[in-house]
């Protein structure tokens, strides 16, 4: 016969399995619209064709990680964590490694200093005017990753919920 304890769990399980469906349905979309986007950043784009051809590929840190905290995963966005230093803020000058140096003078005294590692849009690899279609598939895929956390959150919590319930 079952207990008070085990049908608080059933009903707490099956909120739990409404939310994973809804957040799979939301997820889907979401991928979705992004490559529906990115599509259309391409039709309009005369150009530059946005895709695999173009990357990037030289070797970058990653501007978003997933975090295990706990039992719980999250989305760590790099680039809202990397300060920013007063003379970025007044300027908007590129990346110092693209600036030109003045190779004539010796530094005197140069040490080796490792650069802090400043985290780039990754949007800004096709070109800095980009298509607003691009950046809205950027979006949809950034969504699309932190609901794709969310759902592994969801499906823990639903394993570990069951478990709780065949011990009962």
């Amino acid at each position: 016969m079952p207990t008070a304890d085990q049908d608080e769990k059933t009903i707490e399980l099956l909120n739990l399995v409404n939310e994973y469906q809804e957040l799979t349905a939301v997820y889907r979309q979401h991928f979705i619209n992004g490559f529906l986007n990115l599509s259309r950043a391409n039709f309009q784009s005369e150009k530059t064709k946005f895709g695999k051809d173009t990357f990037d590929m030289r070797c970058y840190d990653a501007c978003k990680v997933i975090a295990l905290e706990g039992e719980a995963m999250s989305v760590i966005d790099r680039r809202e964590d990397t300060p920013k230093s007063d003379a970025d803020e007044k300027s908007n000058a590129c990346d110092p490694d693209t600036q030109l140096k003045n190779r004539k003078k010796q530094s005197r005294g140069s040490t080796n200093v490792e650069k802090s590692n400043i985290y780039k849009d990754p949007i800004l690899q096709f070109c800095a005017l980009t298509p607003p279609q691009l950046k809205t598939s950027q979006e949809d895929f950034d969504r699309a990753v932190r609901m794709c956390v969310s759902i592994i959150n969801s499906r823990r919590r639903i394993d570990t919920l069951i478990s709780e319930i065949e011990n009962i």
